[in-house]
């Protein structure tokens, strides 16, 4: 199956082999090293736990089709048959990232290297992966009434505690991750994020999505914070697209 995202090279650079870590595995420069992890940082001037940093994600997907049971409604399950026989057949249908669009939400806070700032009233996520750059809006504000469908919606954020919950929505109708698992532009996201120590910050993601999905849809991904000097590197999507659509729109690999 053609793989539709690609490591970004500041990874691979610590990553072992010729062809990086395994899916869903972890750069020896992201191991968690020997003996317990350092505590949380203390919290910030304006009191909120501190979440900011450069935070790997993996290099896997949201979800395995092959091990993971994937509550679609039929409708769903039938584009998802759909999108696994093309690859089969050799000509996968192409998507926002073999585009080289955007991995949009909730693939993008999946995939990669994110740093995490934090100022009053925001939350920034920026992406090494197609500079994708997310805003998380802390100061009270509501979704607009009149929101227009985007790649990465939009999201509001609040404290419970130290946990940071994050409601999106407004996001295209797109999939999950290179195995075309299909989600609708009905997809409502809500994120718990909660720094565990000083190494590691949890994501519980929860996906309603009445037209896509039979119930409610949880993943949980843990993040590891880059070592001391790693940062994000120059990414131009077009200038190594292994899987750039065809004149027919279909992903092609190289």
């Amino acid at each position: 199956m053609v793989l539709s995202a690609l490591v970004s090279t500041s990874v691979l650079a610590q990553a072992p082999g010729p062809g990086g870590p395994p899916p869903g595995g972890v750069p020896p420069a992201f191991a968690q090293p020997a003996g317990p992890a350092p505590p949380a940082p203390p919290p910030l001037p304006d009191g909120t736990p501190d979440i900011s940093g450069l935070w790997f994600a993996g290099v896997g997907d949201y979800v395995n089709p092959a091990r993971d049971e994937i509550p679609l409604t039929p409708e769903y399950a039938r584009k998802l048959r759909e999108w696994v026989a093309a690859a089969q057949a050799g000509r996968p249908y192409a998507d926002s990232v073999t585009r080289c669009e955007a991995f949009g939400m909730p693939r993008v806070m999946t995939f990669g290297l994110n740093e995490i700032l934090q100022t009053p009233g925001r939350v920034t996520v920026i992406t090494e992966v197609l500079h994708e750059v997310r805003r998380i809006w802390t100061d009270g504000r509501k979704h607009p009434d009149d929101l227009d469908l985007t790649y990465g919606g939009h999201s509001v954020g609040r404290w419970e505690g130290t946990t940071l919950v994050i409601d999106t929505v407004g996001v295209k109708a797109g999939t999950l991750d290179q195995y075309g698992v299909p989600f609708s532009d009905e997809i409502h996201i809500t994120e718990r994020m909660r720094r565990v120590d000083g190494l590691t910050l949890e994501n519980q993601i929860t996906l309603v999505d009445p037209k896509a999905f039979t119930k409610p849809w949880t993943v949980t991904k843990t993040y590891r914070l880059a070592p001391p000097g790693f940062a994000i590197e120059e990414y131009i999507c077009s200038s190594n697209n292994r899987n750039a659509p065809d004149a027919q729109g279909r992903a092609t690999a190289r």
